[in-house]
């Protein structure tokens, strides 16, 4: 489990594109273990894939991750 600005974080997992690119990234993270990978599928042309964060937590503000989030952004 990894704290966050007082946030516990039980499980992310976070789907993931590159505006130019083909594939897929997967990022995992549970407890102490994490993984990244490529999914080799090619995105569908018509429906292209869109990135995606799943959280399981506990005590999370929703403003405050999508403040956090904001931020990112380019």
């Amino acid at each position: 489990m990894k704290v966050l600005s007082g946030v516990l974080v039980l499980c992310i997992k976070f789907l993931f594109c590159f505006a130019n690119g083909d594939l897929r990234f997967i990022f995992q993270l549970r407890g102490k273990r994490y993984e990244l990978n490529i999914d080799h599928r090619k995105k569908p042309i018509d429906n292209p894939i869109d990135n995606q964060l799943v959280l399981i937590r506990r005590k999370l503000d929703p403003q405050w991750l999508q403040q956090k989030l904001q931020d990112c952004l380019v």
